[in-house]
């Protein structure tokens, strides 16, 4: 089925030097490991590569911050052309030539599923894939789809849930004409003996 997907997404471009680059979403890390042995069966037109957060309490080592820049260099360079990422890689990454977003789990918060979604179509045309099974996910699934249409139909102007007005009064007064001033700040030494301690409550 990915690679199916795979195929299609190459092909919509003309360019031989055109490589086609993915992000696969999953929320458990030990998804994510999985879901990379599997892609690299498929080496080398298929380059995945794992994109999780920092280490935490579990069995999984994680990546810290300069390991996280490092796959990020490696993807945009090619080297890489399939992020399988947790989480993490929802919002704030720079990366513009993603062409197609598969959602290997689904979430009920639709602000998680459009930031995922987010990921494409920036520089080019791009395409999601959500993967649900029958029950909790699609009911899940169901769910975030039903949230994102409420705040749709009360940001519109004809449902009357919100008025936006063009023209608001500046918070100070007009008569008043505030003007920087910049000063030097002396900051003292912080003397941690003088705190006294907290009496501990039963």
């Amino acid at each position: 089925f990915l690679w199916c997907l795979w195929s299609s997404s190459s092909s919509s471009s003309s360019s031989s030097s055109y490589t086609p680059k993915a992000i696969i979403f999953s929320q458990f890390r030990d998804s994510v490991e999985e879901i990379v042995e599997l892609l690299k069966g498929y080496k080398p037109t298929v380059r995945p590569v794992a994109f999780v957060g920092q280490a935490s309490k579990s069995k999984s080592k994680g990546l810290n911050q300069r390991e996280q820049a490092g796959v990020l260099d490696s993807f945009k360079a090619d080297v890489f052309n399939v992020l399988v990422a947790t989480c993490v890689a929802e919002e704030g990454l720079d990366i513009g030539d993603v062409d197609l977003i598969i959602c290997f789990d689904a979430h009920a918060s639709p602000t998680r599923l459009v930031q995922r979604m987010g990921r494409t179509g920036r520089r080019r045309i791009g395409k999601c894939v959500m993967l649900l099974t029958e029950g909790e996910e699609e009911s899940a699934y169901r769910r975030s789809q039903k949230s994102r249409d409420k705040v749709s139909v009360a940001m519109a102007v004809e449902s009357g849930g919100f008025h936006f007005y063009k023209d608001c009064p500046p918070l100070p007064p007009v008569s008043q004409k505030p003007a920087p001033s910049f000063e030097i700040m002396t900051v003292g030494k912080f003397d941690r003996t003088a705190q006294k301690k907290r009496k501990k409550t039963k």
